[in-house]
């Protein structure tokens, strides 16, 4: 149906998996960019973002704050990505598109369970200018800033034939244990 969402496939799944982890630890391969250019639509590509930079810089801004640090955790920056990469396809910043893109079902689906919080962005060129977006904005600024939420996970998605070109998202959690 239209604005349906389909579950991604079990490949997808596990493309997304080795993305977010290449992406955390700084080697986005071209391989992995090809693969996500033909999944999501060939004007659409990931971008490569330094996660310990955004995760040095989030936890600076926290620690003016009084807001203790949080730590990159790659089940959310897959979720993350996932996510970008959607905005970046559709042309579009929000939250949802339809039908089981709400963020409680697709943190649900990353495997996170407990308190979690979701910002998105647009246009921004550069981590530090979308965090402070993020901290000009009351919602987003409660977010960023919560202490009850110690990983995160962020990502980016370009889209050039889009109106904001470059689409954000940083998801917080606070993941209780498995069991």
């Amino acid at each position: 149906m239209p604005g349906e969402t389909q579950a991604p496939s079990a490949d997808r799944r596990r493309f997304l998996a080795g993305l977010a982890a290449a992406v955390l630890m700084g080697e986005a391969a071209p391989a992995f960019v090809s693969d996500a250019q033909a999944a999501f639509g060939r004007q659409v590509s990931v971008s490569k973002i330094n996660l310990r930079q955004a995760e040095r810089y989030i936890n600076q801004v926290r620690a003016r704050h009084g807001a203790g640090p949080v730590r990159m955790e790659v089940r959310l920056v897959e979720a993350a990505l996932r996510h970008s990469l959607m905005m970046a396809r559709k042309g579009k910043m929000a939250h949802q598109f339809g039908f089981g893109t709400r963020f409680k079902d697709r943190i649900k689906k990353a495997g996170i369970r407990g308190a979690a919080a979701e910002n998105v962005g647009a246009g921004y060129s550069s981590i530090e200018s979308v965090i402070d977006g993020w901290l000009r904005s009351p919602g987003h600024r409660r977010n960023l800033l919560n202490r009850r939420l110690t990983h995160i996970g962020m990502a980016a998605a370009v889209n050039p034939a889009s109106k904001y070109r470059t689409y954000w998202t940083l998801i917080l959690a606070r993941p209780q244990a498995r069991g």
